[in-house]
């Protein structure tokens, strides 16, 4: 076969279908991470931990036929470096996930380094979309504060719905440009073409895929939270609280140990479910990339690589 002769393609070239379940790969990206995951939860259990000891939030609520709109106070721009020091840890779980189910480089060889930078510049493009979320969430913030704060300071129940309505379209359209966008930091595993413009293209055509298959796994995710809740809560009752009455009838620090451990339960179900997204957008990259080169009158010499998940 010579160079200019035209191969001939599976007949899945431009939709690649997996052997195996979500739910499967989410959960060996769990296992075979568990330390890289372990470490993450505590550093993001630990942050949360930190924030909460310095009180909450000012709220101003109001009222008016019937509905009830609450505002924080806005939270300024330190909610920057809190946001990325939250963002750090989260894109080492997400990157190792990503990089065994893509790679098949697990824990610690995901980090080796001949993958550094790989990591660095994940850790990049999750920054740029976290801060622009984060960004946002801010100045709608600001602006429903000054709004329904001065209204009640002049004595004024008139709810600005409209600056409501805005916000929520805004958010929503964000949300949608972030499906869209979702494979921008993980194309940098694959190397190639790793563009926001590439990744755009990529977006509208997976679109669908990655909002369908995350709605699909949530109501497994829901069943798998009950029960480990139902399970796990008794058991760290029973070993930390002491029982009166049918009521908690332990110290205060007793207390606080206790729903310690509800809030890392909660942060293993949560780092379960972002190897569930994880796998998704793994799919979703590998998926895109096929139905672009594939698709009619584009000519694109780009290979897709497809681990042994893909038939």
């Amino acid at each position: 076969m010579t160079d200019i002769e035209p191969q001939k393609q599976p007949k899945n070239f431009n939709n690649p279908k997996f052997e195996n379940w979500i739910l499967h790969d989410a959960w060996n990206g769990f296992f075979y991470n568990l330390p890289i995951i372990l470490l993450a939860i505590f550093a993001m259990v630990g942050l949360e931990f930190v924030l909460s000891s310095f009180g909450p939030a000012q709220v101003v609520s109001v009222s008016k036929d019937g509905f009830t709109l609450r505002v924080e106070q806005p939270m300024g721009l330190v909610v920057f470096p809190v946001a990325i020091a939250f963002t750090v840890p989260f894109a080492a779980l997400m990157y190792s996930v990503h990089s065994f189910n893509l790679n098949g480089a697990p824990c610690w060889f995901a980090f080796s380094r001949q993958s550094r930078g790989m990591f660095f510049s994940f850790l990049n493009r999750m920054l740029i979309m976290v801060l622009a979320l984060t960004a946002e969430i801010v100045f709608w913030q600001h602006l429903l504060w000054v709004n329904v704060s001065q209204g009640l300071i002049q004595g004024s129940q008139e709810l600005p719905v409209y600056i409501v309505a805005i916000a929520v379209v805004s958010i929503f359209a964000t949300l949608v440009l972030g499906v869209l966008f979702v494979t921008w930091p993980v194309s940098v595993i694959q190397g190639g073409k790793s563009s926001a413009r590439r990744a755009f293209a990529r977006g509208k055509k997976t679109f669908w895929y990655i909002v369908g298959k995350s709605l699909l796994v949530l109501p497994a995710l829901l069943i798998i939270q009950l029960v480990a809740f139902s399970v796990a809560t008794p058991i760290i009752k029973g070993m930390i609280l002491q029982f009166g009455d049918g009521e908690f009838a332990g110290t205060p620090e007793e207390r606080i140990t206790f729903f310690v451990g509800l809030r890392v339960l909660a942060a293993f179900v949560t780092a379960f479910w972002c190897c569930v997204e994880g796998s998704i957008i793994s799919r979703g990259l590998l998926i895109g990339d096929a139905r672009l080169n594939g698709s009619p009158g584009r000519l694109d010499t780009e290979k897709v690589s497809v681990m042994g998940d893909v038939q």
